[in-house]
Formats: C-alpha cells, structure tokens, sequence
C-alpha cells in the first residue's frame, strides 16, 4: 500500500522542489495532488494503461431500450463509463455468452429502423453522455436476458494526500516519475535526462504488462495473407501483423 503524500513528495523530491525527508505546505501538496489527478485521468484514456477489464453483468428489462451506464446509473459502475472504455459486449442467452455488435454513431444512424423487437439484442449503441453514458440495445428485447459489458477497469482519482491506495505492479514508479515530468515546468524546473528517461521506461514497462495479444480468425477475402485459417495477431482493435 502507498500514501498518496509519498508520491507526491518523491516525486517533488525528485525534481528538486522540496528536500528528501522535508514536509510540503498545504498549497503544494494541493497543487500536486490536482496535477497527479489529471494526469490519472488522461491516463484512463489510454488503453494500455488500463489494467483490468472488469466482465459486469447487467439486467435488461423487457420492452426497455435505453439504460443509464455509470456512477448512480441504471447500470452501476463504480465510475464513469466512455464508449471507448466498453471494450467489448456480449448477451446471455439459454446460458450462453453470445457477442453483441457495438454500434458507433454512423452504424446506429444507419439503423433506419431503431424501434424493431426481438427475442435478445445483437447490438448496442452507447451515446457518450457524461457522466451518465445511454446504452440502446437493439433489437429492443421482449425477453429480460441479462448483459455483460466488459469495461475498461480505472485507478480513480485520489480523495486526498493522505489516502492510502493499493497499485498495480509498477504504477507507483510511473506515477512518480512522470508526475515529476509534469510538475517541473510549473516550478521553473527543467527535469534532468535521468528522470526523463526513467519517466519513459516506467510508463512503457506498465504498458508492456497491459498489453494482452489475442488471436483472430479473419476470411481470406480480408487478410491477404493467405488462406481462410490464416491467423493474425490482434489486441483491442488493432492488427498487427
């Protein structure tokens, strides 16, 4: 566990502000904490520094389209949910998983007729709403089969600097860091090569343990590369060869 006072201060420490060991007054720490919070959330934007999917199993109601996704929602999330934090979707029916499309915006637009019925859904549309999302399921379910969203887990926002918080292996030492790297010009600082370098490393480390490969079947028609077996490498959305 780590108090959050401690990464600010090592990381401070580090880009010489204050001394090792030294207290920080109250407007640094505050400074530091709301810097170490946006950089957490432009961090929750990055897939690969996303380090958990979290499976979430939602209750769809018969006749009911629409369903309110996040913090206090329909769909409870403990935090707030993007479109691209919905990494993959998927429909109970008769004890089985099945995949549900995810609409974007152009697709579910294309959908000239929104009010249709079915058993079970095949696809979602989400609206991007904030900080409730709008999930649409279509077709619009005459049964209440149950959902699973697979949404990207999120290290939240730190209360305050004396919170004390459980990381994932390595996080810490990217926090740190890169904080430090963000800090700097704010005071006049110019972070050395050293930490700059090890501001990269530590990030690129934690995004190396994220990135999980997964293998797709595509048709011959699609690859190019051979036959309709042919396997290319895939991790969440992109080909990679």
């Amino acid at each position: 566990m780590t108090v959050v006072r401690d990464l600010l201060a090592d990381a401070l420490t580090e880009i010489g502000v204050i001394d090792p060991g030294a207290p920080m007054d109250a407007d640094t720490s505050s400074f530091a904490l709301r810097t170490l919070n946006r950089m957490m959330s432009a961090w929750a934007n990055d897939d690969l520094m996303v380090y958990t999917v979290d499976r979430t199993v939602f209750n769809l109601v018969a006749s009911t389209p629409t369903y309110t996704l996040g913090v206090g929602g329909v769909w409870a999330t403990p935090y707030a949910v993007r479109p691209g934090q919905i990494d993959m979707a998927s429909v109970m029916v008769n004890g089985a998983e099945v995949p549900l499309t995810i609409f974007n915006d152009e697709e579910w637009r294309d959908t000239t007729v929104k009010t249709v019925t079915g058993t079970f859904p095949t696809g979602i549309w989400c609206n991007g709403n904030y900080p409730l999302n709008t999930v649409t399921v279509w077709p619009i379910p005459t049964t209440a089969n149950q959902v699973i969203l697979y949404l990207w887990g999120q290290v939240g926002a730190f209360a305050d600097v004396n919170a004390t918080v459980t990381l994932p292996q390595g996080y810490d030492d990217a926090i740190v860091y890169n904080l430090a790297v963000r800090l700097a010009a704010s005071y006049g600082k110019e972070p050395n090569p050293s930490t700059a370098s090890l501001a990269n490393a530590a990030k690129a480390r934690v995004k190396n343990m994220n990135y999980e490969a997964t293998y797709r079947s595509v048709d011959e028609t699609l690859n190019g590369n051979g036959g309709a077996n042919s396997v290319w490498l895939r991790s969440r959305g992109y080909v990679l060869g």
